[in-house]
Formats: structure tokens, sequence, C-alpha cells
């Protein structure tokens, strides 16, 4: 057999498996299309997910080799066909120049990759292809060169002035997060603060860059109220679609299944989608907070987490309000899943969802969840 041939039939092994492990009752998810031997045409959402051709809003051409990586070049388009990014892939590693785009065809970010790391000068870019940031990557640190910020001002020249604007803080709030603070010599100095969505997320106390104390200041749980050591907000690499469709994770159009008269006194709704959406992102979270050390945040028993929000006339779920002051990591997953895969009967008053997560002892637990008309689940 010859090499494409090898590639071939070890790709079409993978797709069949993750296909077969992704039905939806019996619709099984097609999200791709063979072109010519190992060269596919891919399609994805704007969440990053692999969908099937019908609700996708992406597509992105590229190779597939045996172990089912992407493989040399690829190019990311929207159904319109103005690109969203291009790179190279090298076994499996990002290699060699990626470009990002912005839905309106500006440049947003461009730099190089060596080995699935960054490396050397980063530019970024604002919608309108005004300059953002630049970054000087090297093997021990992230150096900021070069900021300006959304009012075009200067802020940051040869690493060292005034940096506030987005970093990467938290993988499930992508580039959400804005921290303000000095920069010297191209790191953060002195006292850093961030927010989110206008409320305070975190402040930070840099020496040269490195973290001497830190506190999440609007959180429950005593062990996160400080910390050290380890930075949240010394993270200016931006988050990219790009490292999300590296996760290969699929999803079907939805097919949403509803009761005739689905908002009762007990709330009973069959979101089969949903459902299996947010329970693998539930997981995900709770298992990345246990790979990070931070499962000590959980208290033994229960840990309640309760999202509300309100329906449009489309039926879909928005005005979303956090109601318990832990679960902070849950909720941008969770709100997206609700947006993206729950539909209801338009409906002004809120509608709640709950998240109750059982420790039983070490890394040990379980979890269900449910939705209800009140906060307290009745």
């Amino acid at each position: 057999m010859n090499k494409s041939l090898y590639r071939t039939a070890f790709f079409f092994c993978f797709l069949v498996t993750i296909s077969l492990q992704l039905k939806s009752q019996n619709n099984t998810i097609s999200f791709y299309k063979v072109i010519e031997g190992d060269s596919v045409v891919m399609f994805f959402d704007d969440k990053s997910y692999f969908r099937e051709l019908e609700c996708a809003d992406n597509k992105r051409y590229t190779l597939i080799d045996s172990a089912g990586n992407f493989f040399q070049s690829f190019v990311d388009s929207t159904n319109q066909n103005s690109i969203l990014g291009r790179g190279y892939y090298m076994d499996g590693y990002k290699n060699g120049p990626f470009e990002t785009y912005f839905h309106n065809g500006q440049l947003q970010s461009k730099g190089e990759y060596r080995n699935g790391f960054p490396v050397g000068v980063w530019l970024y870019y604002y919608e309108d292809g005004k300059p953002e940031r630049t970054l000087t990557m090297t093997p021990e640190d992230t150096l900021v060169s070069e900021f300006f910020n959304s009012r075009g001002q200067h802020t940051v020249t040869n690493g060292n002035g005034y940096f506030s604007g987005p970093v990467n803080a938290n993988e499930n709030l992508p580039n959400k997060i804005v921290a303000s603070g000095n920069i010297v010599n191209g790191k953060p100095d002195g006292s850093w603060i961030s927010y989110l969505a206008g409320d305070v997320y975190c402040s930070e106390v840099f020496l040269k860059g490195q973290n001497i104390q830190g506190s999440f200041p609007n959180t429950h749980i005593e062990v996160r109220k400080k910390y050290s050591g380890i930075s949240v907000l010394n993270n200016f690499f931006l988050f990219s679609y790009i490292d999300n469709l590296e996760k290969f994770k699929t999803s079907a159009c939805p097919v949403f299944k509803q009761n005739k008269n689905p908002v009762t006194q007990s709330f009973k709704t069959e979101l089969d989608n949903f459902k299996s959406f947010a329970n693998d992102k539930i997981r995900d979270v709770i298992q990345r907070d246990i790979d990070r050390g931070n499962f000590g945040d959980y208290q033994l028993g229960e840990n309640r987490v309760i999202f509300g929000f309100s329906v449009n006339e489309k039926g879909v779920p928005e005005k979303f309000t956090q109601h318990t002051g832990w679960g902070d990591q849950f909720f941008y997953p969770i709100t997206e899943a609700l947006r993206s895969f729950a539909r209801f009967p338009k409906r002004d008053s809120k509608i709640f969802y709950h998240i109750i997560i059982t420790i039983t002892g070490g890394t040990t637990y379980s979890y269900r969840t449910y939705f209800s008309e009140s906060m307290s689940g009745l």
C-alpha cells in the first residue's frame, strides 16, 4: 500500500470511530467530505466545534495523517469564503507561520510556531486593522514589546509602559478578562487588577514578572481568596479558535424535543443535545480543576451552582445570571451550551439550571443537573 493510501485508510478508520461514538438518536454526525486521497474539507461552527454541514458556519481545507492529526497546510474560511486562518502542521504540531483573521477580513494575529510552541515576534490587531499588541516569545517568557489601547494610544513602548487589555486568564472565558498594570522590560510589574464584565476578577502583585501574591476578592471559597507562585494574569498570548479545533470536539445539529407544556410547576424538558453537550463540559471543567490542583476549591459533600436565564421570542436562552458565589468556572461553558443547543417557549420570568456536584472524598465525585422554575429548585 502506498503512503497516501495508508494515511487515507487510517483516516477513514479515525473518522468512522468518531462518527460511531457521536450518534444523535439514529443520525450519525457527518462533519467532513473527502476531496481526494487524504485531502478533506471539514465543517465547524463559530464555537470551534466540528459540526454537520447543514448547521456549520465555517470550513477547513486540510489533510489528515494516519494518526488523525492535521497534516501539512490548512486554510479556514467562512461559508461566505472570507478567510479565518491558515498555517501548517508537521507531525501533529503547529510549525511555521500562522495567521488568524476577523470575520470582516482584517488580520487579527500573525506569528510563527515551532514544534507546537509560539516563537519570535507575534503581532495582534484590532478589528479596524490598527495595531493592538506586539509580543516577543522566548522559551522562558512572553514579553510585551508594544501595546496600543482601544483609543489608539501607544501605552507600551519598547517593553515599558502601561497595559490595559484582554489576557488569556481562563480557558473557559477566552480573552474576556481585561487586566491592567505596568509593564517593565516586557514583564508585568507592581500591582495589577483584572475585570470580567465590569466586576473585579482577580488582582496580583508582580516583581519583575514573578507573581508575589494574588487574590480572587469576590469568591466565597477561602482557599481561592489568596494565592501565590502561579500567575493568572501573566498570559498575554491570546486564545485562538485554532487551539480549540485541535481538541477535535464535534457536535450534531440541534434537534429539540419538548413537552407540549414544558413550563409547569414541576419543570421538565427533553433537550437531548444540550444535556449531552453540557455533561461533557461539566466533566471537562472538573477534570481541569483536578489536573491544575484546584480541586481543593470543592467542598466535601454537595457543591451547588445555579444559573438563571430568560427566553427570547426565538426560544433562545439569554440574560444569564449566576446565583451562587461559587462555580465561576462553569458559567461560560454552560451558558454557551444553553445559548447554542437549548430552545424553549418564550418566557420573560427566569428559568433556573442547577448543577449539584457531590464530593465523597479525594477526587471522587458525582453530579446531577436539572431545570426548575424557582431558584430553590421547586
